[in-house]
């Protein structure tokens, strides 16, 4: 409530200028604040799950990522193994505060290099094919979730800054 000299009083009775913000205004935006804090807690964390996730089942399911690499790649099972460790050392890499900027921007980099597979995949790509994920559609959908996941990692990274 002013008082008609650019004063206002606070809840306990307290004055102050009007131009001055009020202590509720803070808790506002520090509820704002915990809350984008606790989203990037999320966001870090289920990305680091889902690397680690991703690179336990390459040694785990190997016969199926190894569907996953071109034809064209020699060593599918070497590269599938060792493509399964480089997801196991972002996926910690991010977990870890001191190393989260460095881990984030290399999922970034390393699912990047995953979308030569699926571009690969969509060259190849037949309509008649038993697999939807060797369809055409199969293969844009497997590209856009690639890209979904680096501009997931490139926000963690930007985020851990």
């Amino acid at each position: 409530m002013g008082d008609g000299r650019g004063t206002v009083l606070g809840e306990r009775g307290q004055a102050r200028s009007e131009d001055e913000p009020s202590p509720e205004t803070f808790k506002t935006v520090g509820a704002v604040r915990s809350d984008h804090h606790f989203m990037d807690v999320i966001a870090t964390l289920a990305l680091a799950g889902l690397l680690l996730v991703s690179g336990v089942t390459h040694w785990v399911f190997p016969a199926y990522y190894r569907t996953l690499v071109p034809g064209w790649v020699p060593l599918p099972g070497p590269v599938v193994a060792v493509t399964g460790g480089f997801d196991v050392l972002a996926g910690l890499l991010t977990a870890a505060p001191a190393t989260r900027t460095i881990g984030a921007a290399g999922a970034a980099v390393l699912i990047s290099g995953y979308l030569i597979s699926h571009v690969d995949a969509l060259v190849h790509a037949r309509r008649d094919d038993p697999s939807p994920l060797r369809r055409p559609a199969g293969a844009i959908a497997r590209i856009l979730v690639n890209l979904g996941y680096i501009a997931w990692a490139v926000a963690v990274a930007a985020a851990s800054r």
